[in-house]
């Protein structure tokens, strides 16, 4: 089912029957709303903002955005974000993947993905604020909307442990009157320097969630009260887009992990003509709150081209993230097309626009973990054209673009190759003449420089630059 469900617990209007699904409730322990003297179960802590508090591990570091405005909001990490994320967060560009994190926000600022999140599937309702908890299941993020009047908006992402973010959204409840709200943690914690690496992140420990509330067993009532997608998405695109057409020039571009605010784009426009943006994915790192179909609108008249990136799914042989199932590639991969394409089409991306995979660098290869990536990205390509878009796929020369090519050169009947090419070799030249590819130039982009700091125009972003000759979006 495609839209927004709510599901709520409790006595109301029977609408499509009961159903006994996992529901949010407070634990007996925590006690009725704004109960004077409550103390966070061992292991955690209680944090407090603007009238509401939630328990989470104790080790997650709580930033406040309001004194933090550049603070980087993302999912790859622990963290308790507090207060409305900046327009131009600055976020290394190098990050990847999808964690538990908690995010309290005003309740008139978007959310993250607020015009792009795809709840098809509801975690239930907390009890105590009778706000309903919608669930994206693709990209991993649970919403809680609490009723008209209410303060704040909270998001928790998860990565393989959606019952912590269950329980940490559980904890949540009106804090005691006169209760001081939570300061800022230093922002080194989750500022890397310039010796970090992704490896590095992998490498954190992992989280206990001891002490926090226990779901408890429920019966939802399904209520259409949450607006739906602009229009019916269709359940077939447009017939496969045609042959990739020739850029005149090649012309430069950048990405970043965070969505640029409009501002950033008038400045940059000086310099690039083309900017990556990531639309979706379970291991999309970055909050997207600048992401819309209206700033894709004002993006094209302002003169830019974009390259649409949805990160899924990494090979089996990946050192961390969510992973492809090796016995499930091929269905993944037509999953996380038809998400992908969703995305594209509530961007208002038209028929024909690339959609880019991030398969990230493997460093261990082996027959299995190579057979697994060509299974989903072939099933990938073919689901994307069915929806009407081109299929592109972004990763390293040294990985999975290396084994496109001796997949394609094996003329393996059931592979269906993508038909653009994003691939990283960070020589500093920007030139796409390299001879191991059977791709035509027309199909090829190049990031030819990995992540560094650059400013135009006083706007400062960590970004990779790109030379590109491929398809865009525009």
């Amino acid at each position: 089912m495609r839209g927004a469900v709510a599901l709520i617990v409790g006595g109301g209007l029977l609408l499509g029957g009961t159903l006994p699904v996992q529901a949010l409730a407070l634990a007996k322990s925590a006690g009725p709303p704004g109960t004077p003297g409550m103390t966070a179960p061992a292991g955690t802590r209680t944090v407090v903002y603007d009238g509401y508090e939630v328990s989470v591990p104790a080790s997650w570091p709580v930033y406040r955005l309001d004194s933090e405005p550049q603070q980087c909001v993302r999912y790859d990490t622990h963290a308790v974000y507090l207060g409305a994320p900046s327009a131009n967060q600055d976020c290394p560009a190098w990050l990847i993947g999808r964690t538990e994190t908690v995010s309290i926000l005003p309740a008139a600022t978007d959310g993250p993905s607020a015009t792009t999140l795809r709840f098809t599937s509801s975690a239930g309702t907390l009890a105590q604020s009778r706000g309903v908890v919608m669930q994206d299941s693709s990209d991993h993020v649970l919403q809680l909307t609490p009723p008209a009047g209410k303060s704040v908006t909270v998001t928790a992402t998860y990565g393989s442990d959606l019952p912590l973010a269950e329980r940490v959204l559980a904890s949540l409840r009106t804090a005691p009157a006169g209760t001081p709200w939570t300061p800022a943690t230093s922002a080194a914690l989750l500022t890397p320097g310039p010796a970090a690496s992704v490896a590095a992140m992998a490498r954190m420990p992992a989280v206990s969630a001891a002490g926090l509330p226990q779901a408890t067993q429920g019966t939802l009532k399904v209520s259409p009260s949450l607006p739906g997608p602009p229009a019916p998405w269709p359940a077939q695109g447009a017939p496969s887009p045609a042959r990739v057409r020739h850029r005149a020039t090649p012309v430069f571009g950048f990405d970043t992990c965070a969505v640029p605010s409009q501002a950033a784009l008038r400045q940059w426009r000086r310099r690039f003509a083309v900017v990556a943006v990531y639309i979706g994915g379970v291991n999309a790192a970055c909050y997207d709150g600048n992401l819309s179909a209206s700033w894709v609108h004002r993006a094209v008249r302002l003169g830019w081209s974009m390259l649409p990136t949805y990160v899924g799914p990494q090979a089996p042989c990946y050192g961390y993230g969510m992973r492809i199932g090796p016995g499930a590639a091929a269905r993944e991969g037509r999953a996380a097309a038809e998400d992908a394409a969703w995305h594209a089409w509530r961007l208002g991306l038209p028929a024909g626009s690339p959609i880019y995979y991030d398969m990230e660098a493997y460093g261990y290869r082996s027959w299995s973990c190579t057979a697994a990536v060509i299974a989903f990205l072939g099933a990938w390509t073919r689901e994307i054209n069915a929806r009407g878009y081109t299929s592109g796929v972004y990763s390293s020369m040294s990985a999975c673009i290396s084994d496109l090519q001796w997949t394609a050169m094996a003329r393996r009947p059931s592979y269906r190759p993508p038909q653009a090419l994003w691939y990283a070799q960070w020589d500093g030249r920007y030139e796409l003449n390299d001879g191991r590819l059977r791709w035509p130039w027309y199909q090829r982009s190049k990031q030819y420089r990995g992540p560094h700091n650059l400013t135009v125009g006083g706007i400062t972003m960590n970004i990779d630059t790109d030379f590109v000759d491929g398809p865009t979006a525009r």
